[in-house]
């Protein structure tokens, strides 16, 4: 009879244990997915030009990379929430033509955007 007892407490652990890691397994926040964004889609050069990077990694290095006529890679950093902005107060003096800008970390991030300079 103890050894049923016993057995009957295990199953009966085993199964509120399970139930309530499933229960809040389900509450984890999904992440929010990274993104790049550029002030203008068609910019003129001379005119200032903010390139926007957010819910990327807290506090860690990212490559941005801009393709296009000319090509620029420098790092980035994020700041405490993971986001990075900078603005280019007298543009990017950029050949004029089609761009894209991503942005990408060592942990698998990765946003990209086009924009074009006139």
């Amino acid at each position: 009879m103890k050894q049923l007892t016993l057995l009957v407490t295990l199953l009966l652990i085993m199964t509120f244990g399970l139930v309530a890691a499933k229960k809040n397994s389900g509450n984890a926040p999904a992440k929010p997915t990274p993104s790049v964004a550029v002030s203008c889609s068609i910019c003129v050069d001379g005119s200032p030009i903010t390139i926007t990077v957010t819910n990327f990694d807290a506090n860690t290095n990212a490559t941005m990379t801009v393709l296009g006529p000319y090509t620029a890679v420098t790092l980035i950093g994020t700041d405490n929430s993971g986001n990075f902005s900078q603005t280019y107060a007298t543009g990017l003096h950029f050949p004029a033509g089609s761009y894209s800008v991503s942005i990408s970390q060592a942990g698998g991030a990765f946003a990209s955007t086009t924009f074009s300079i006139q």
